[in-house]
């Protein structure tokens, strides 16, 4: 009888092992696959579960450990996931995929510079992957890099011009950087692309047109948005401007009140429905929602400006001259605030302490431009005529415009000399330029009211 060789005992140790691994392999795809599926229907525990499986069958298949990080990621367990990546990254460096998810991950984290570094990866791996030039552009334009955001998404769009995303990406960017007509060419073709309509292009594309002057485009857009997403809060707010707009102060309010309903810090709708109240002449309403606002952002310029000009038109000089200046100091240059802060301080009966403060503003300004002008004639630097005459340009609108501004000032100075009669022909010849988004037609009205009564 022939002794059983140590070699043959060795084999036979290691074949289970062996077939174990083998058999492993072979059926870690149908784990993969089932897990794949659920992942698809957005059953992220079941395909967590058997991702899992697959990974305990083969603990070399970095599909298996990217696929479970991207359920992971979905169900918010963002540090699992970026585990599960790393490991992915770790069997198979030249695997592009986990690089993407894991910048996707890290993105949600507030890690920019770490989803760069994902993204650049990736692109090196793949260099026509369209959503790792999509998503770096994104994350460039998020961190300021416009110019290089804008180029990540142009190489998208020229990889696959069908896409909707880029687009709309670069419209916004497009939008940043005061190009509506650009802004508004991406966004219309990411609505023609989109198989499904998406409110937020809509939105976009209306505050494009918004900017534009197009005020019942604008309209049309937001009411499209709203009618695709019932509680887009910003949608119902950015309406409720271009209501106030076309002077549907009632209009506004209604669609401001929603916006607050559906986003209450959110403090747009707040500011807009003041105005609207402003321009209906309830500034208790207009003040209350303005210091709401301020409350929910308490270094906006912009907020304690609109309550100073509401305050400013009740004739509350002492608080609107506070108001003016905490919008200076929080956004410099804040220029209007440093002229009706101006005028508030004459009519305070500190003429001479508004003139000092303006004057120390105005040291670096071009004595040219109209701001500067408007400004020279509140210090005396320049006479009525003078700035009646600098207000006419070969622009129409732009000539109505800084007539309904010259004419208001030219009234403030006529008042303040004390001949109201010429001061009220003055605000109504503001009042006939019909501007009535600019803030001197509201002021020369409750000027107007003042001096009548």
């Amino acid at each position: 009888m022939i002794p059983f060789s140590p070699y043959f005992r060795f084999v036979g140790r290691l074949l289970p092992l062996v077939l174990f691994v083998a058999c492993g392999r072979i059926v870690t795809p149908i784990y993969l696959q089932r897990a794949n599926e659920h992942y698809k229907k957005g059953e992220w525990d079941a395909a967590i579960v058997e991702y899992t499986r697959a990974i305990e069958l083969d603990a070399k298949s970095e599909k298996a450990y990217d696929g479970r990080g991207r359920a992971k990621y979905e169900k918010g367990d963002t540090d699992g996931a970026i585990a599960d990546f790393n490991r992915a990254i770790a069997i198979k460096p030249g695997f592009s995929a986990p690089y993407f998810d894991r910048g996707k991950a890290k993105n949600k984290k507030g890690d920019r510079e770490g989803a760069i570094a994902d993204y650049d990866r990736m692109i090196d791996l793949d260099p026509n992957s369209v959503d790792g030039y999509t998503y770096r552009g994104y994350e460039k334009s998020e961190k300021g890099d416009m110019e290089g955001a804008s180029a990540d998404l142009t190489v998208a769009i020229k990889l696959r011009p069908d896409y909707a995303w880029p687009y709309a990406e670069r419209g916004i960017i497009r939008a940043r950087q005061k190009d509506d007509d650009g802004a508004i060419a991406d966004f219309t073709r990411a609505i023609i692309l989109d198989p499904a309509p998406n409110s937020y292009h809509y939105y976009s594309r209306g505050l494009a047109l918004s900017r534009k002057g197009n005020v019942d485009a604008a309209i049309a857009h937001f009411t499209r948005a709203i009618e695709i997403w019932p509680n887009y809060g910003r949608a119902y707010s950015a309406r409720g401007y271009e209501r106030n707009r076309k002077d549907d102060f009632e209009g506004a309010i209604s669609d401001c009140s929603m916006a607050i309903k559906l986003s209450p810090k959110d403090s747009s709708g707040y500011l807009r429905r003041g105005s609207a109240y402003a321009h209906q002449g309830k500034f208790g309403q207009a003040i209350l929602d303005d210091t709401v606002a301020i409350s929910l952002v308490p270094r906006s310029s912009f907020a304690y400006f609109e309550r100073g000009i509401v305050y400013y038109r009740q004739q509350d000089w002492m608080r609107a001259s506070l108001d003016f200046e905490k919008a200076e100091k929080l956004a410099k240059p804040r220029e209007y605030a440093w002229l009706y802060g101006c005028i508030a301080q004459q009519r305070e009966g500190n003429a001479e302490a508004g003139r000092a403060s303006l004057r120390k503003r105005l040291s670096n300004r071009d004595p040219g431009d109209w701001y500067a002008k408007l400004a020279a004639f509140l210090l005396g630097d320049i006479d009525e005529a003078a700035l009646l005459s600098s207000a006419r340009t070969s622009d129409e609108v732009k000539t109505r415009q800084q007539l309904c501004e010259a004419w208001y000032f030219a009234g403030t100075q006529r008042l303040a000399a004390g001949d109201n009669a010429k001061a009220e022909e003055a605000f109504k010849e503001c009042l006939a330029t019909n501007e009535k988004s600019y803030i001197e037609y509201g002021m020369a009205a409750s000027d107007l009211d003042s001096i009548r009564k």
